[in-house]
């Protein structure tokens, strides 16, 4: 052996040696995630397959495989801690929320307790005024309306107008309004017998004494066509119409029963 490295020598035939140095294959957190987040994957693919159609289960395969694809060189830990972890945005839009929530019960609560404490206070002032100027003002003339019949079509019962404007009749049957409008105030009398009020308009009203039955509670509308109430016609019925609380005498009954404004002439 020593012959032939001294020939090698003399022939000048480089001798080389090499040194294998073994390194450490560097261990990644990445290899110890990736079961268990296949596994989670694939339960999920599942769960999302049962509730959908087929095309569309084909879709959220591939969804989960873009969104593995792009996180792919991403930390598995990091990954999860994402998941599980609000957003300083959704963290802040939640503090607003709960802030807002918390605002929102103390001011109910202030105007509840107001509202039992202080009634005259200048919140409910404030706050009946708005609904004062919501409420309708019906200011038209009761010129306006057309009067109908007071017994509907029966043409032959008599009915008495006084001067000042007193409709009187003792009469069998259904009484009618003689005007569309709202019942504003109800009343019986001693002998059971109704007087109701009925608001044309703010200011044009019309009032019918006497009757046995009222078809109508305060608040409702009634129409002309519509009977207000009955008599058994036993009792005298009265009407009468005012305007600001003052008695109208300014129509008058014609052949069929039917009331009618009288015009003036010069």
């Amino acid at each position: 052996m020593n012959e032939e490295i001294e020939y090698a020598e003399m022939l000048e035939i480089p001798v080389s040696t090499v040194n294998v140095i073994r390194k450490t294959a560097k261990k990644h957190t990445k290899s110890l995630f990736s079961n268990e987040r296949q596994g989670l994957k694939d339960e999920t693919i599942s769960r999302v397959n049962e509730k959908v159609t087929p095309p569309y289960a084909t879709y959220a395969s591939e969804i989960f495989e873009s969104t593995d694809t792009v996180n792919e060189n991403a930390d598995p830990v990091e990954q999860d801690l994402e998941r599980v972890l609000p957003t300083k945005k959704e963290r802040t839009r939640e503090l607003i929320l709960k802030a807002e929530f918390g605002v929102a019960c103390a001011l109910c609560l202030g105007i509840f307790l107001t509202n039992v404490w202080m009634p005259n206070s200048a919140i409910n002032t404030f706050f009946r005024s708005l609904i004062a100027e919501k409420e309708f003002v019906d200011d038209r003339d009761y010129t306006d309306f057309t009067l109908s019949s007071i017994l509907g079509s029966d043409k032959d019962a008599e009915m008495t107008l006084s001067p000042t404007g007193i409709l009187t009749f003792v009469n069998e049957g259904c009484v009618y309004p003689t005007a569309d409008g709202t019942v504003s105030a109800l009343t019986q009398d001693e002998n059971g017998k109704y007087t109701v009020t009925i608001a044309h308009t703010n200011s044009f009203s019309g009032v019918i004494a006497g009757l046995d039955y009222v078809y109508y509670e305060i608040g409702q509308q009634v129409k002309h066509n519509v009977p207000v109430g009955y008599s058994i016609g036993e009792n005298e019925v009265q009407v009468a119409m005012y305007d600001d609380g003052n008695l109208l005498n300014c129509f008058s009954v014609t052949e069929e029963n039917t009331l009618t404004w009288v015009v003036e002439t010069e």
